[in-house]
């Protein structure tokens, strides 16, 4: 079977290190591999001293800043989607409706992206509506790090300076957006799944 192959096996490891690995930890990573020993990308801030003029210079400049904290964030949920749907993929090609569409001649291209992720997406959709908090609940280590002057640097500053009413601000906005992520990922799943619908 495909899921033991080494390709699989070493998607897996990857998926499992970058689940396991902190969000800040990767950061510093990041920072040594890219910024310091590399020189490819800035290690700190949203914009370089010297920036160029035009508006595209500027979001290029900004874009490069964004790429490390990004790929920092993004990792351990990139690793969480992999693993969920990887799983429930291999647990879905096993099913009597897969055998079934495999016996009536259909490609293994239809068979799978067709008929078997559109099922196997299920978990991880709902994983996403739930992981927005823990996002934005990380964002202020990996903000921190980076020197970026986002809303998790805003709630880190915040916090030692018992700023409440700002604390107040931010807690808001993230449950607004914690409660908008869990009803689009609601929706997404009633679409992919028909079954789900009232």
């Amino acid at each position: 079977t495909r899921h033991l192959r080494i390709p699989d096996q070493a998607v897996s490891i990857v998926a499992l290190l970058g689940f396991a690995v902190p969000a800040f930890w990767l950061s510093q990573i990041l920072i040594l591999i890219f910024a310091v020993h590399l020189d490819w990308l800035p290690s700190l801030g949203m914009n370089a001293l010297h920036s160029q003029p035009t508006t595209l210079g500027r979001l290029m400049d900004v874009s490069r800043h964004l790429l490390l904290p990004v790929a920092a964030l993004a990792a351990g949920h990139l690793a969480l989607m992999t693993r969920l749907v990887r799983s429930s993929m291999i647990e879905t090609l096993d099913r009597d409706y897969i055998r079934t569409a495999r016996a009536k001649g259909l490609s293994r291209r239809t068979v799978v992206f067709r008929h078997a992720l559109r099922n196997a997406l299920l978990p991880a959709i709902t994983a996403a509506g739930y992981s927005v908090g823990l996002l934005l609940s990380t964002s202020s280590l990996v903000e921190t790090v980076f020197g970026w002057p986002g809303m998790g640097r805003l709630l880190y500053d915040s916090l030692f300076r018992r700023d409440y009413p700002t604390l107040t601000g931010i807690f808001l906005v993230t449950s607004v957006l914690a409660i908008a992520a869990n009803f689009a990922a609601d929706v997404a799943y009633g679409r992919a799944d028909p079954r789900t619908r009232g």
